[in-house]
């Protein structure tokens, strides 16, 4: 029986996981969010290219 509800509180974490995922998929992929998620990748590679060329 324990195990029982283990699986079931596993299922539904797993569920409720998906469903967000999902949602947050959709926003993720907006040309807006694209943009600001170039713009970050851009930035941490420039850092990173700094901090090498400073050592």
């Amino acid at each position: 029986m324990l195990a029982c509800i283990a699986v079931v509180f596993s299922l539904t974490g797993l569920g409720l996981t998906a469903v967000a995922a999902n949602r947050l998929r959709r926003v993720l992929k907006s040309p807006r969010m694209r943009r600001a998620q170039d713009a970050a990748l851009g930035a941490t590679l420039v850092a990173l290219g700094v901090r090498v060329a400073v050592e």
